[in-house]
């Protein structure tokens, strides 16, 4: 009788069974891969039976292993360029919320640029005024400016026209769209009382033409009023929605006599 090679029971043969005679081979060449194992091709050091299949001994060396060993050509480096850039864009940044100043995070994408919640966002849209910076401001008033003068007489109506010929017969000193106020210009100064005359037409209420913008004009009106008031003039308005009409103007001048006599 013989022993059984893998488990010493009492054989005939070398093994007792096919699963003894597999578990014995196995054995066998790990026993040989011990005696002369694999090493990593990085670091060198031995690789376990469980990697003996590998060439590194970890995604670290891996990793390292293939740049040096890897010359890429320009197209492939600006490829992984654009593709580490597109990634990183993409990650999660913090942000401090421009409404109520607490941190937020936010992933490109997500309309929470700006603020940290739809409340903010509402907020903001409603207050946008508030939270614009000097340069901001000044753009805007810029702008303002610039289409003042860009209008130019042009935009003056018969009846703002004959309006100021009332006053100029009435009053010592009376001007017409001088940039006076911060660079802003009112349609009649009367210099006797510091009064600034704004004759606002249909194109301060209702959309004329389809680039003209109601909000942006009556913006310009509010930004207008303010520097009005800064240099310690009186802005008054006169809202005329039709066409040349003498007894309106009229009208008007008498109401306007009457607003300066009670000052």
């Amino acid at each position: 009788m013989n022993k059984c090679l893998n488990c010493g029971k009492d054989v005939n043969n070398k093994f007792c069974n096919t699963s003894c005679q597999n578990q014995y081979r196995s054995k066998q060449i790990r026993l040989k891969y011990e005696e002369n194992p694999n090493v990593c091709q990085h670091c060198g050091k031995v690789l376990s039976w469980e990697q003996r299949k590998n060439k590194y001994c970890s995604n670290s060396c891996a990793t390292i292993a293939n740049n040096i060993d890897t010359i890429h050509s320009e197209e492939t480096k600006r490829k992984i360029s654009n593709s580490v850039k597109k990634h990183t864009s993409l990650l999660k940044k913090q942000r401090v919320c421009k409404v109520c100043k607490t941190k937020y995070v936010y992933s490109k994408g997500i309309n929470t640029k700006q603020v940290c919640s739809k409340e903010c966002s509402n907020y903001l849209k409603t207050h946008r005024k508030e939270f614009l910076s000097e340069k901001s401001r000044e753009k805007m008033s810029e702008s303002g400016r610039k289409s003042v003068i860009l209008q130019g007489d042009s935009r003056r109506s018969k009846n703002e026209i004959y309006f100021y010929e009332l006053c100029k017969t009435k009053f010592n000193k009376v001007l017409n769209n001088e940039l006076m106020f911060n660079g802003w210009d009112a349609d009649i100064i009367i210099e006797d009382y510091k009064i600034a005359v704004l004759w606002n037409g249909p194109w301060h209420y209702k959309k004329i033409k389809e680039t003209h913008s109601v909000k942006q004009v009556q913006n310009r009106d509010k930004i207008k009023i303010n520097e009005i008031q800064k240099v310690g003039y009186i802005p008054y308005v006169i809202k005329d929605m039709g066409k040349y009409n003498k007894t309106f103007v009229e009208i008007e001048f008498e109401k306007f006599k009457k607003y300066i006599a009670g000052c």
